[in-house]
C-alpha cells in the first residue's frame, strides 16, 4: 500500500526574473516598475539613469535582463550592450527605444541586444516581451525585419542566412507573426522563432567573418 503523506506540501516557486534597467526617463522607469510588481515572476533588482552608473553595475552578479535606454543623456547606450553582452554572455539584453529609432535598433543588435522594447507598448505586452525574450525569444518588427533583410541579402558569392531563414524575414516584412509563418511554413513556431534568433546572431559578428562562414558552407556543399 502506498504512503500516505501526513501533510500538505506547497509547489515550489518558480525562480524570479531579475531585471535592470538603465533609463532616464521618470516617467518610462516608473511605469515598468510598476508593472513589473504586478507580475509574480519578475523583478526590478536596480535602475540607473546614466551609463557611468551602469559601468559599476557590470561588476556585479548579472541579472537574467538588462534593459537599455537608446537615448540615454550620456550617451554611449550601444558601447555600453556592446560591453554588458561580453561581461554577462548570459544575460539577456534588451534595447528600449521610440518607434523611429529604426537605425539605432540595428546597431543595437549588432553590439549585442538579444531585442527591443518599444517605450510606446502597453503593460501587458511589455511584460510578455520580458518573458519572451527571457525564454530566448527575440522580438522583431516588419521595419527592423526590412532593415535586416537588406543588410543580410545573399549576394552573388552566397549569403549568410539560409532559405528559411530569408522566407521568414519576408514574411515578417510583410506583418506576418511567428505562429503565421510557422503555418505558412508547416514548421513548428519554435523553429521560426530559432531561426530569428539565428538571425540576430548573424548581426552580431563582423562582415569578414560572415563572409568566411559563408564560403565555408559553400565549400562544404561541394565536397
Amino acid at each position: 500500500m502506498p504512503s500516505i503523506p501526513t501533510r500538505l506540501t506547497t509547489p515550489a516557486r518558480p525562480a524570479l526574473i531579475h531585471v535592470v534597467l538603465v533609463e532616464d526617463d521618470a516617467g518610462f522607469a516608473s511605469n515598468l516598475a510598476l508593472s513589473l510588481q504586478q507580475a509574480d515572476d519578475l523583478v526590478l533588482r536596480a535602475v540607473v539613469t546614466t551609463r557611468h552608473e551602469a559601468s559599476f553595475l557590470l561588476e556585479q552578479a548579472a541579472p537574467d535582463l538588462l534593459l537599455v535606454d537608446l537615448g540615454l543623456a550620456d550617451g554611449g547606450a550601444v558601447d555600453l550592450i556592446g560591453h554588458a553582452s561580453q561581461t554577462w554572455p548570459r544575460c539577456a539584453i534588451m534595447a528600449c527605444t521610440t518607434f523611429g529609432d529604426e537605425g539605432d535598433v540595428l546597431r543595437a543588435i549588432e553590439a549585442g541586444a538579444h531585442g527591443y522594447l518599444l517605450k510606446d507598448s502597453n503593460a501587458a505586452t511589455t511584460l510578455c516581451e520580458l518573458r519572451n525574450l527571457h525564454r530566448g525569444g527575440s522580438p522583431i518588427s516588419p521595419l527592423i525585419a526590412r532593415r535586416i533583410l537588406a543588410r543580410l541579402r545573399p549576394t552573388p558569392t552566397g549569403g549568410a542566412l539560409s532559405e528559411r531563414e530569408m522566407r521568414t524575414l519576408e514574411c515578417i516584412t510583410k506583418g506576418y507573426t511567428a505562429a503565421e509563418i510557422a503555418r505558412r511554413m508547416a514548421v513548428a513556431p519554435q523553429i521560426v522563432l530559432a531561426d530569428i534568433r539565428h538571425i540576430y546572431a548573424l548581426l552580431k559578428l563582423p562582415v569578414s567573418v560572415q563572409a568566411s562562414a559563408a564560403l565555408r558552407g559553400q565549400a562544404l556543399q561541394a565536397s
